[in-house]
Formats: C-alpha cells, structure tokens, sequence
C-alpha cells in the first residue's frame, strides 16, 4: 500500500458459499477504495485444524507477504491466528468467531451475535450479514429467457422455523393471480428447502421448467445476478440471509410467513427492524394491486464497513513505513 502499491490481502476460504460470499462482499467493497493484490487460500480442514494450518502455510509460500489476513467461518481460524502471528500483520475475521474476539485484530460481524461482547474498537457490527453488490450489466451470467420479473426464495426448516408447503403454496397462489405477468414468475431453492418442495409449488402454481431455479444447478454468482434483474422479490422468513440479500440488492422485498417455533426467534429483532425501517413489507399486510416497498437506497452494510475499515488499513500502512 506504500506509495500507492496495493495491498496485499491473504483472503483464507472454508470452501462454504455463505461464508465466501461475505468475505468476497467486504474485500470487494475495500476494492472499491483502495487497490487491494488478493491471493485466496483454501483451509477447509475444520476437523484438523492443524492440518488446515498446514495447508493454509503450504500454499501461501511464494506469494506476496500479507499486509492483512481476512477469513470467515470457524475452519478458518486457526490459519487466520497463525498466519497473523507468523506473517505479524493485523488479520480481521467476518461473522463472529467461536474463538476469544480479543485474539483477532478486527471482527466484522452481526449486531445480534455482538449482543453480549464488551465494546470496542475492533469490532465493528452490522445490521445483518455482509452481501455482495450485483456485478455490471455487461458482466452478468446468462439467465433464461426471458428474465421473470418476480423472484421467490425458498428457505426452509430451521431451529426457529417449521417448513409447511401447504400453507407457502397457498399464499404465493394468492399473490401469483393479483399478478398481471404471471409468466415472469421464477422459484428458487435452498439447501435448508425439503426434497421435492421446488417441485411441488412450480407444479401446483403451473409455473414452468424455466421458472425454477435449483441450488444444484445454480453456477457461482447466479444468485446476485439474478437480484439485479429482478425488482419484486418474495422471501420466506425462515432465511434471514435470503432477505439481507434481496434488501442489498435494492430490490422490492415481501416477506412469506413460515410457522415459528415456540418463544421469539433470535433474529426476529432483524426483521422487526427491516420492516419498521420499510426495506420489506410481511404479506399480512400486503393488499392486492399493492407495490412492495421500494427503498431510497439498498442496504450497504459491506461499503459501510469498508469506509470504516480505510483509515486503518492507512494508519497501519504508516506505521510499517516507520520501521
């Protein structure tokens, strides 16, 4: 980062898309501001951590010495706290680690799972998780034509959610015959949804092979695509992360009931505040011929963190020029 050189990120992966996708949407966002030189490194060897320690040393040799370590999901952290201490650069863990916080040099993670934390400067909580920003019109992956202009997220059961198709059959019944274009209709899964329930709800609502969308068949970065292609959005409140995404990408979001376990669930607070705020509208209090909420602005979390996070990443940059 000296002298207008880029900084050098060691970006460590556990392989889970979840987990990458919000590590990518904050290197991406920092991209945004400064010339970053990323190198990502697999350690997916939970199981071992030393192994993945190991790993994660290995394949780091020949490349650029770090000037800051980032990884996200708990395989991660063994090779994130070794190469930090080895390499003796800062690292910075996004979504709360099972390790002690003071360990890692910053912890970029929700501001439910940051409830109980003591304060401090090294951690920085967010409403919701990281999400990435759709890519440039010029740069999207190939959709089937033509692009529905009604998306459905499919979540499923959860320690906090039943999954009843019955019921998400009939409500999105309801809101498929208020609608005057049907045919731009597109249903996708998740790997929490139950076998055969994408299959099910596309049979039943007569939408055809080309309005759904499995997981299985999704390729990397489907997904954010598709958001930017798609203004009205219907999520089912058993993914919280699926509403974030939806939210992030601008999009008009409802939200789909699910049966709730027994007491409040703990991110209930999250999508209080999403619909006090109006990012979404819950299907109760949808009418038909009703325009879902459209937002000012996305929601931003991963720039916002971003702008946070420069004037470190600087002031650490002088500190190394010092010596």
């Amino acid at each position: 980062m000296a002298g207008g050189a880029p900084l050098v990120v060691w970006l460590l992966q556990d392989g889970k898309a979840g987990h990458q996708n919000q590590a990518l949407a904050l290197v991406e966002a920092l991209q945004r501001l400064i010339p970053l030189s990323v190198q990502v490194l697999a350690a997916p060897a939970r199981a071992c951590p030393g192994l993945g320690v190991l790993r994660a040393w290995h394949r780091s040799r020949g490349l650029a010495r770090p000037e800051l370590v980032v990884g996200a999901g708990h395989a991660t952290h063994g090779a994130l706290l070794a190469l930090m201490l080895l390499k003796r650069v800062p690292s910075l863990v996004v979504m709360r680690p099972s390790l002690p916080l003071a360990w890692f040099s910053r912890v970029v993670a929700p501001s439910h799972d940051l409830a109980t934390a003591v304060a401090s400067p090294r951690l920085i909580p967010t409403f919701g998780p990281l999400c990435r920003q759709a890519p440039a019109k010029d740069a999207c992956l190939p959709i089937p034509q033509p692009w529905p202009r009604t998306l459905v997220m499919l979540g499923g059961p959860s320690r906090h959610h039943l999954f009843d198709r019955t019921a998400l059959q009939a409500h999105l019944a309801t809101l498929l015959a208020a609608d005057s274009h049907p045919e731009g209709w597109c249903l996708v899964d998740s790997r929490r949804t139950p076998t055969e329930a994408l299959q099910y709800l596309a049979s039943s609502l007569g939408l055809t092979p080309r309005q759904q969308m499995s997981w299985r068949n999704c390729p990397s970065g489907w997904l954010v695509t598709a958001l930017s292609q798609h203004p009205v959005v219907w999520v089912s409140e058993d993914s919280m992360s699926m509403l974030f995404e939806a939210v992030s990408a601008g999009c008009r979001v409802g939200v789909l009931p699910m049966p709730r376990r027994a007491g409040r669930f703990r991110l209930q607070h999250s999508l209080e505040r999403l619909v006090a705020e109006g990012y979404v509208l819950p299907l109760s209090a949808w009418r038909p011929g009703q325009q879902l909420p459209n937002p000012l602005q996305p929601l931003d979390e991963a720039g916002r963190v971003a702008d946070l996070l420069v004037p470190w990443l600087r002031s650490l940059n002088k500190e190394r020029c010092r010596r």
